[in-house]
């Protein structure tokens, strides 16, 4: 009977404590820098784009809407591949060239990315960001790599989270929600989770194959013509230092999620992620992705959460606080 009652009490007080990890009130301040990175990147990105707008997207472009949407897909999830294509009708209704409504299509993504970055209607901005995102990633997938998988994941979380809280025109007309709530709580350990899960998954991946303990993969990817920014051949000189990379990277991605959880590592190990993408954004050229990863690690865990005015709850990604609460 004791021990019965001792489990039940022991249930309710890990209940409480994941209660309040998981709810406590949490300020905006991280979730509205998230959102002004997320889309200072992606607009960056558009940018970098906008010369070749018809090139990458339009029907007679690099590759052709013939190839990226045959128009015969009736499964039910189809919904869930929306393409430029499937606008003729309207950009006709609208008297417009396929070529002029693509540049519309685009120029409504970038529209609604500053909205986004000024926190102007931020929930209906989110969401058509994500629609376009995801419309423009379809119709032309050769463009598509780690950011815009990476940008396609935060701009899902970004559509319920409270991003105009803080930091925004919603804000300073006041229908930005609450400073601190549990909703920003919630947004904001997802995003932990989800990084902290990410970096785990990676580390253990690249750790199954003999090419990160080897030097191989580092070898390769900075030789590699299409990514290489400087001439590394030199390396072959030195071949203990790409052995050390990979092993870092590997060591690095896997102790990531046991050393976010502690006050005392969490901020050496955020700034060695940052510094390892970093490098990548110097070596590679992979800047947009490098500059989302950077953004999601800092407003992930280096922008504080504590609520102002309230009593410190389970301000960080720290199972201590937890412990604290059950005590």
């Amino acid at each position: 009977m004791i021990e019965r009652e001792t489990i039940k009490r022991g249930g309710r007080r890990v209940a409480a404590a994941m209660t309040e990890f998981f709810t406590a009130p949490a300020s905006a301040k991280p979730l509205a820098v998230f959102r002004i990175g997320l889309a200072t990147v992606l607009l960056a990105q558009a940018f970098s784009l906008a010369a070749n707008v018809t090139d990458l997207f339009g029907r007679e472009g690099l590759i052709q809407w013939d190839v990226t949407y045959d128009g015969t897909d009736r499964s039910a999830m189809a919904w869930a591949y929306p393409h430029l294509s499937w606008f003729d009708g309207l950009f006709a209704a609208l008297g417009l060239s396929e070529s002029t409504g693509v540049y519309v299509m685009f120029s409504l993504y970038v529209t609604s990315l500053v909205f986004l970055l000024v926190g102007f209607k931020t929930r209906a901005a989110c969401i058509a960001t994500f629609a376009l995102q995801l419309i423009l990633s379809n119709s032309s997938p050769a463009t598509v790599y780690g950011v815009d998988s990476f940008a396609r994941v935060s701009l899902f979380y970004a559509l319920w989270m409270p991003l105009g809280a803080v930091y925004s025109i919603d804000a300073i007309l006041q229908r930005g929600g609450a400073v601190n709530s549990s909703a920003a709580r919630i947004g904001l350990r997802f995003l932990q989770l989800h990084m902290a899960l990410m970096y785990l998954a990676s580390g253990i991946g690249k750790g199954m194959g003999a090419q990160w303990w080897n030097g191989e993969a580092i070898w390769r990817a900075v030789t590699m013509p299409e990514l290489a920014q400087y001439d590394m051949l030199w390396l072959a000189n030195y071949p203990w230092l790409p052995i050390f990379l990979g092993w870092a990277t590997v060591i690095l991605e896997v102790v990531y999620i046991a050393a976010v959880c502690s006050r005392r590592t969490r901020l050496p190990i955020v700034l060695a992620v940052i510094s390892m993408h970093v490098g990548i954004a110097l070596f590679l050229g992979l800047v947009s992705f490098a500059s989302l990863m950077i953004v999601l690690n800092v407003s992930a865990f280096l922008i504080p959460s504590e609520p102002t005015g309230l009593k410190q709850t389970a301000a960080s990604f720290d199972p201590q606080s937890m412990v604290a609460v059950a005590a």
